[in-house]
């Protein structure tokens, strides 16, 4: 066997089903490579031999794609195994230009899965050497020129400069998408004027599939200076994509009956590739299209003048607007038509578009684009009875768990909301009808039922504001679809609507009957899953009504049995969000059963947890789902600790009950989870305002854990570390508490590897301030930990000082005789902390915890005499008495902060000049409403009046000095 058949033929076992073979294959071509870099060339000479088999072929390029991206990064390597995989700098140049010389040798329409591996390895490269774009933009201008006759020769051009155009995309200086528009947008316009027509030939649409994705890029940020300074160009490539769009592509007619659920996926390999093809120019065009109405076409746009934002507003939206009503009869993809609504909405809040364009059309406008995408489809109703899981992941849970998903119900709902949040009083009278007329038909079109439901969901509040009658609407409306057990995917949606509606019913007899009719489909409805569980979510909502609350209560446990079943049979969101509403709703009714709830939830998070630790490393989108699963079942246990806490031995054994999965997620360093246990430490240490056996074996797991790992997820450990010395180190002596010692320990070693880090240094501060004001023996640590922080007063970052101050104030409270060692008895340093203090005290210490601070710490100095401030007494007693006159109105604004919070409603003198986006309310004042600290329960304004009258003398020149 020949050399060159000996490697084609190792070529050939990366792909063999046997593991062994494959392996040991694998490992021999990257020898190969590692010891003959060379040979990266005849990998790629290879993929263009057209008389090897295309599967070789394309495993070639997938292999030679891999060894880049893993090793086209290093250079000048002294570490022995980065050194043995470094790909030597001219074997690199060589593979440049070989790469480019395969790709014109690879037919992208006939090899196209080959081709795109070829230039995703261009892609890798590229990014990794920058300066190698202008020598390859060259190149691609060579090739454009040359190219009239040869199509694929230009498709290579396009392809390079689409790869340019996509890294230069986000430039802060975009000189090199002007260059690419000034030189090439004139030679893709001559294209567009001369061979739009032949778009039907599937090689013609790819090629301007990539001349508007090169336009997508160049003007994804900026419009360039070629566009604006000749709008009559940007005219163009409007009409451009506006033409794209108006042509038929083929439908494959299925199950939906209307398109809706058609996508580009879906439809590759079962249509023609031509229209393939031009579905996607089809995309991008209305992307494009959308992109300029959203970017660029508005008024705040700093890049463009306002003379041209006005003639986009005044022109080519318009006109853009009104081709898109044209076309609402003609089918498209999903992704396209969430971009033509997208549009219109975005129109919406442009004032003379809307009245002039919208204002009269909202009729059509509902009934041809928004209503059949609201509607249901035969493949919708096939997958409800079919497959229930996937239809509630689908559309019940989906949108909220994928971030950014882009789908053309999605962009109707969005329509519809903000066309009735935005011109209720003029479109309510045509929404309604519209509205009517979906459920009056419901005989002939059922599907379009779903659609009315929907428009009646998305305009409920408006309608409720307006003075409508909700209590005919669900009556008329959305009882009779709860009732009809004929279309039982439509029950779903009608409780699905109650439960958004969240409505507060006038007639309690209506109120009566829509929730018997939902209790009678929760208990008849075990053998469909999405109908019972929004009929849970339905009850839910309505049990925010007193008689229903008083239902519900007596028949609660049932209800979170059943939850509980389901969570454990299904890995779905809702059933652990309706867990967490119950919990909160009737924690009073299922306290009884707290244990046994939260043994399960334990029982069930060990098992997923266990699953999700063997398959950590499969990074698929079933683990995400399952991460968010067990993210939840960890906050509902949450839930419990915080609402189940009349009793403290129930929150104690619930904490015995969960510790399991706490450790299994510590020991392992499931760091998925590690928020979300923690959060659950602090919690129950609050609650519990104790530690008790348990807890302090959890302690120990998670000191271990954060000497491990948690440095650098310190700020998951932090607000947990402070409630241990709240209610663990009261009173404890440091240097004879071992827990103390070895939390000081970790935080000694912490602090050291800070190196001056803002955010790990607040941790130090502000769990040093807790021991300091709660143990004793404070001395113990002034060497080790707070000289050395004291020494950063001249460099210390405004961003901690505030934690800075709040450290030495709680040691001038505790111990004033040992602030001499702070500075070595040094009296300027003492004096210039002082100072710091005094000048940032007002921005910085506004809390009511921050004054009650202040004030102890200045009278613990005045009363412990402290001869190097002496010079600084009648500073301090004008300090004094200005933060005792500052207490009283910063304890109303925390009580009324705690009663905002309580109610859910903003107090009208926490507003700045009545405006209500601006609060006057601090970060840290709202962050503290639900923290203890060991000052709480301290009388500041007793010990002021008892400092007061030890030192009448002192005070009446003070007060006689401020008169």
């Amino acid at each position: 066997m020949s050399a060159n058949e000996h490697l084609l033929q190792h070529l050939l076992n990366t792909l063999s089903a046997d593991n062994g073979l494959r392996t040991s294959s694998e490992k021999y071509l990257n020898e190969l490579i590692n010891k003959q870099p060379e040979s990266l060339i005849n990998l790629l000479e290879l993929c263009a031999d057209t008389s090897i088999p295309f599967q070789i072929r394309l495993v070639t390029a997938t292999f030679v794609k891999n060894k880049v991206k893993a090793s086209w990064f290093i250079k000048n390597a002294i570490n022995k195994y980065l050194k043995s995989e470094e790909i030597p700098l001219q074997v690199k140049e060589n593979t440049k230009s070989r790469l480019v010389e395969t790709l014109l040798n690879v037919s992208p329409f006939d090899h196209l899965p080959l081709f795109r591996q070829l230039l995703n390895c261009l892609e890798i490269i590229l990014r990794l050497e920058p300066e190698w774009d202008s020598q390859l933009y060259q190149l691609s201008k060579g090739l454009l020129q040359s190219s009239s006759n040869d199509i694929s020769k230009l498709y290579v051009s396009l392809s390079i400069v689409y790869q340019i155009a996509k890294k230069h995309c986000f430039d802060t200086d975009n000189s090199f998408t002007e260059t690419i528009a000034q030189d090439q947008f004139p030679i893709y316009e001559q294209m567009f004027d001369s061979n739009l027509s032949n778009i039907k030939d599937s090689s013609t649409a790819s090629i301007f599939y990539l001349i508007l994705k090169i336009y997508k890029f160049c003007t994804f940020v900026q419009l360039p200076k070629y566009l604006i300074s000749d709008l009559g160009k940007l005219q163009n490539w409007c009409n451009y994509q506006l033409e794209i769009i108006k042509m038929e592509p083929v439908f494959i007619t299925g199950n939906s009956g209307d398109g809706a659920d058609d996508d580009d996926e879906e439809e590759e390999g079962s249509i023609s590739e031509h229209d393939h093809m031009l579905k996607k120019c089809q995309k991008w065009s209305f992307a494009n299209l959308y992109r300029l109405k959203k970017r660029h076409a508005k008024q705040n746009n700093k890049a463009l003048n306002s003379q041209v934002i006005d003639i986009l507003l005044k022109r080519f939206i318009p006109n853009i607007l009104t081709q898109y009503l044209s076309v609402t009869g003609k089918r498209f993809t999903d992704i396209c038509q969430y971009y033509l609504i997208s549009f219109i909405t975005d129109c919406l809040t442009a004032d003379s578009v809307y009245e002039q364009y919208i204002k009269g059309n909202v009729n059509p406008i509902l009934t041809s684009i928004i209503v059949p995408r609201l509607s249901c489809t035969d493949k919708k109703v096939e997958i409800f009875e079919s497959d229930p899981v996937e239809y509630i992941n689908r559309y019940v849970d989906s949108a909220s768990l994928v971030l950014g998903f882009k789908s053309s119900d999605m962009a109707a709902t969005e329509f519809v909301f903000t066309l009735c949040h935005t011109h209720f009083s003029d479109v309510a009278e045509p929404l309604f009808s519209v509205i009517h007329h979906l459920f009056e038909n419901k005989s002939s079109n059922v599907y379009q039922v779903e659609a009315g439901l929907k428009l009646l969901d998305n305009s409920w509040s408006q309608m409720i504001n307006s003075g409508g009658n909700g209590d005919e609407a669900v009556k008329y409306l959305i009882l009779p679809q709860l009732e009809d057990g004929n279309h039982k995917w439509l029950q779903t949606l009608a409780c699905d609507t109650i439960s958004q509606i969240d409505y507060q019913f006038k007639d309690q007899n209506l109120l009566l009957e829509v929730a018997s009719v939902v209790n009678q489909l929760i208990e008849q409805s075990s053998e469909n899953l999405p109908l019972q569980l929004e009929a849970i979510n339905a009850l839910n909502s309505l049990s925010t009504m007193p008689v229903i609350q008083q239902q519900v209560s007596q028949n609660v446990t049932n209800v979170m049995q059943l939850l509980l079943k389901l969570n454990n049979e299904y890995e779905l969101e809702l059933t652990s969000d309706l867990m967490d509403s119950y919990i909160l709703k009737f924690s009073q009714e299922l306290e009884p059963y707290a244990l046994h709830l939260s043994k399960t939830l334990n029982d069930q998070f060990l098992q997923g947890a266990q699953e999700f630790l063997s398959n950590m490393d499969s990074n698929n989108k079933d683990d995400f789902e399952k991460e968010t699963r067990l993210s939840q079942l960890l906050s509902t246990l949450s839930s419990m600790v915080v609402s189940m806490n009349s009793q403290k031995e129930t929150t104690a054994n619930m904490v015995n009950t969960f510790e399991p999965s706490v450790t299994f997620v510590l020991d392992n360093a499931i760091l998925s989870f590690l928020t979300d246990v923690m959060g659950l430490l602090e919690t129950s240490n609050f609650v519990l305002k104790a530690m008790t056996p348990q807890t302090w074996k959890i302690y120990d797991t998670v000191l271990d854990s954060f000497e491990n790992y948690g440095f650098e997820y310190f700020d998951n450990y932090g607000p947990y570390f402070q409630t241990v010395v709240n209610y663990g180190f009261q009173g404890q002596s440091i240097g004879s508490d071992q827990r103390i010692q070895k939390l000081l320990k970790a935080i000694l070693n912490f602090y050291n590897d800070s190196n001056g880090d803002d955010e790990m240094l607040e941790m130090v501060y502000n769990i040093s301030m807790l021991i300091v004001l709660n143990c004793e023996n404070v001395e113990s640590i002034m060497e080790p930990l707070l000289k050395p922080i004291f020494k950063s007063l001249t460099n210390i970052s405004i961003d901690v000082l505030r934690d800075y101050l709040r450290l030495f104030l709680a040691l001038f409270i505790r111990r004033p005789d040992l602030v001499n060692q702070l500075t070595d008895n040094n009296a300027s340093e003492l004096t210039q902390f002082v100072r710091l203090w005094f000048e940032n005290s007002d921005q910085l210490l506004t809390t009511v915890f921050d004054l009650k601070l202040e004030i102890l710490a200045l009278i613990s100095i005045l009363e412990g005499q402290v001869p190097q401030l002496d010079s600084m007494k009648e500073v301090m007693l004008r300090n004094l008495l200005q933060l005792i006159e500052k207490l009283p109105a910063a304890i109303d604004k925390r009580v009324k902060l705690i009663k905002m919070e309580n109610d859910g409603s903003m107090d009208s003198s926490l507003l700045v000049d009545g405006d209500p986006e601006s609060f006057d309310i601090d970060d840290d004042e709202y962050a503290e409403l639900d923290v203890d600290t060991p000052l709480d329960n301290v009388n500041v304004l007793d010990q002021f009046k008892n400092f007061v009258e030890k030192n009448q003398l002192q005070f009446s020149s003070v007060m006689g000095g401020k008169q």
